[in-house]
């Protein structure tokens, strides 16, 4: 008997997407009963595993903390034959290879998502003053920001850029380094903040953080059942999985539960990781 209950839901669930001679509003009474998705609709649209972005914690990171650099992007590439790039731990790429042909780019980092503002772009110190080999981000409207003299720029709305080594005809690069970062203007300095796109997807440590990025407004609409579910993934589901799990509003503020613990979650200014580093009044 026990084994017909166990199967039980998996026949309704059947039910539903064969018909089975079920009627509409039986099916849509099955469905609340039995799909959490039924149950906890704003739940699934704004919390659900599937939303939300888990990436290996870089080896250097600590649960708390900041990164300066804004380059987070799963894509690190050299786009063009005879050319080869290393990329480090620390995010800095090594390029080798000849341009034989006319002018090149080489797509190093993609599809880096910026929020409105201003910002500046650095190397360090690495762009030819002659303009043989420079770094650029570029923008889906064309470049915004060009080394080693243009490296500033303003978003005037959220955008995807890319980073990218611009190679003049006939140059060669003999492992040169360079170290990619984009940061709010005003916070740059001499000191290169690790790229953390570089260990998306690559960092051996083990260690994994869950980051969502979530609407504030929305999620005043959870329901308690909502809540308890967020509950329950966070002690069974994400427990043991993940460093960390945080919810990032529009406003760069957000909410880091550390170790998974709600009684460890701390709301403020957030880095790209979903770390809090300025605490603050909810």
């Amino acid at each position: 008997m026990k084994g017909s209950r166990r199967a039980l839901p998996f026949i309704l669930a059947a039910a539903l997407m064969t018909g089975c001679g079920v009627t509409d509003a039986a099916r849509e009474r099955i469905g609340s009963l039995v799909l959490l998705e039924g149950r906890n609709p704003a739940y699934y649209e704004q919390l659900s595993p599937q939303t939300g972005l888990s990436f290996p914690v870089p080896e250097h990171l600590s649960v708390n903390g900041r990164t300066k650099n804004l380059i987070l992007s799963g894509e690190h590439y050299v786009n063009h034959d005879g050319f080869s790039a290393e990329f480090h731990e620390d995010g800095s790429v090594t390029v080798s290879g000849v341009n034989e042909e006319n002018k090149i780019y080489l797509m190093i980092y993609g599809h880096v998502p910026l929020p409105a503002g201003s910002y500046t772009l650095s190397d360090g110190g690495v762009s030819a003053e002659d303009g043989s080999y420079y770094l650029q981000a570029v923008a889906p409207e064309g470049p915004v920001a060009t080394l080693p003299g243009a490296n500033h720029f303003f978003l005037s709305e959220d955008q995807t850029v890319g980073v990218y080594i611009a190679v003049e005809a006939g140059v060669r690069l003999d492992g040169v380094t360079f170290y990619p970062e984009i940061c709010f203007r005003g916070e740059e300095n001499d000191v290169y903040d690790p790229c953390p796109g570089a260990v998306i997807g690559a960092s051996g440590t083990g260690r994994r953080a869950l980051l969502f990025q979530a609407d504030r407004e929305a999620l005043k609409n959870l329901s308690e059942d909502d809540r308890i579910l967020f509950d329950n993934n966070l002690s069974h589901m994400y427990k043991g999985r993940f460093d960390w799990v945080s919810l990032l509003f529009e406003d760069g503020t957000g909410v880091q539960i550390i170790d998974c613990d709600p009684d460890q979650a701390v709301y403020g200014k957030m880095d790209i990781f979903g770390r809090v580093y300025r605490t603050s009044g909810t």
